[in-house]
């Protein structure tokens, strides 16, 4: 049994320890001005199916180097709600939105720290320890009802935890129930009226247009812009962040 544990063990760190050698590859080559190489390792390191936030960047950066808008715009997208607060992410993201044409987006305070705060926690760690929170004050204001709010302390604690609590929960859901969003990574994709080639083209989107995701159907993916327009793309076009 621990042989088969230790063999399990082997196979899963065998396809890290290749994504981390190409992905160290591919930093080698790009401080050498290898773009296309760089490229290429670090996109068979995220075929293994390693995820980080400094190969997304990396990947981001280089892609806009290239003038690629939507891998680009995907993976700078990534590496921003991985570390929300890093300038050069932040940076390239908007210069690689400016070039596919995305319009200037700002980002909800709550669903900033959401995002700053998930990368931390994760989505669902967040959850849980916003409902702790207000668990912990809903006792404490419950304890000071039943003692007639006798002491000072117990005013102080539910004054100071019943709003931070609201506060927590309304951040863990924005974080929650924020809608998927994708990233077209195909050129020059109409976005229709149906879920069929010959319905009507509502929009023609470029590669690194942001949309919000909705439902599947077949082959096709719902989709919102930002401006409202709604409507399908194929769902190999739009690749989702």
């Amino acid at each position: 049994m621990m042989a088969l544990l230790a063999l399990l063990a082997l196979f899963q760190a065998a396809p890290q320890a290749e994504a981390e050698r190409l992905f160290a590859l591919g930093n080698r080559l790009y401080t050498t001005g290898d773009t296309t190489g760089a490229l290429a390792a670090w996109e068979g390191a995220a075929a293994t199916g390693w995820t980080s936030a400094a190969l997304d960047h990396n990947l981001g950066s280089a892609c806009l180097r290239a003038r690629r808008l939507g891998c680009a715009v995907l993976h700078l997208e990534r590496a921003w709600e991985a570390m929300p607060g890093d300038d050069a992410a932040a940076h390239n993201l908007r210069l690689a939105h400016r070039l596919a044409g995305e319009p200037a987006r700002g980002v909800p305070p709550a669903q900033r720290v959401a995002s700053e705060a998930a990368s931390v926690l994760g989505r669902g760690g967040l959850l849980l320890g916003a409902l702790g929170l207000y668990a912990l004050a809903a006792a404490v204001a419950g304890v000071g009802i039943w003692r007639r709010w006798r002491g000072r302390g117990l005013r102080v604690a539910a004054t100071l935890l019943v709003p931070v609590a609201l506060v927590a929960l309304v951040v863990a859901a924005a974080s929650v129930s924020a809608p998927a969003r994708g990233v077209v990574t195909m050129p020059e994709t109409a976005l229709r009226a149906g879920p069929i080639a010959t319905a009507d083209a509502r929009a023609t989107l470029g590669p690194g247009r942001v949309v919000r995701l909705g439902k599947v159907r077949g082959s096709w993916r719902q989709a919102r812009l930002a401006d409202g327009t709604a409507g399908w793309l194929p769902a190999r076009a739009v690749e989702e962040i």
